[in-house]
């Protein structure tokens, strides 16, 4: 159940319901809910979502075109670039179903704060006029510092392509108890005192 992100996931949807191509950074601490939220709000939707590791272009390439040969998106190249590999998808999950296509890369800062290549190609697939209105993307992770503080100027004009930065702040008390479903006001007040509003740590209290 998503608790407490109504109003981030109203704004997902927003965008996802405009006419032109966006690019979302969606970020905030870890265990604060932004694989949750994405998982919420890609339910039901045409998407697909690729975890980025910390290997490089080539590597990460290699690891998503397997991924995603197992969804059934094949490839003439076993190393495609990364441009190759996005408008692969594009050709055979956004101009072959209906609704807008998603496309989520957990944890970017991996790639992206070494590398710029991922971005540049995300920027060609937003830009091409076959994909017009057909592309969202998201870019999710918990690297706050990076985003906040150098993405923009290493990204230099390859920023202009992001429509919008959403970051993911601490739950309320509130949420926390209707997390635990529970009445015992003092015992939700002491675990909101230690934990704060990340809702990743709460699993580990029991009521």
């Amino acid at each position: 159940m998503l608790l407490g992100r109504g109003k981030e996931l109203e704004y997902l949807n927003q965008y996802y319901l405009q006419d032109e191509n966006r690019m979302i950074v969606l970020y905030g601490q870890k265990g604060i809910g932004v694989t949750g939220l994405t998982d919420s709000f890609v339910k039901g939707k045409n998407a697909v979502s690729l975890y980025a590791c910390p290997s490089g272009p080539r590597q990460s390439s290699y690891l998503w075109t397997k991924e995603l040969e197992a969804q059934g998106i094949s490839f003439s190249e076993e190393y495609p670039d990364f441009e190759t590999l996005f408008y692969t998808i594009m050709e055979q999950r956004a101009l072959r179903a209906s609704g807008k296509l998603i496309i989520c890369i957990h944890q970017f800062q991996n790639l992206v704060r070494t590398d710029v290549s991922l971005l540049t190609a995300l920027s060609a697939v937003m830009r091409e006029e076959r994909y017009r209105n057909s592309v969202m993307i998201i870019l999710a992770g918990n690297a706050i510092g990076y985003v906040e503080n150098s993405m923009i100027s290493q990204l230099g004009p390859l920023a202009l392509q992001i429509s919008a930065f959403v970051k993911l702040k601490p739950l309320r008390f509130l949420d926390l108890v209707c997390f635990f479903d529970s009445s015992n006001t003092r015992k939700c007040m002491n675990i909101y005192s230690i934990t704060g509003g990340n809702p990743g740590y709460w699993g580990y209290f029991n009521m």
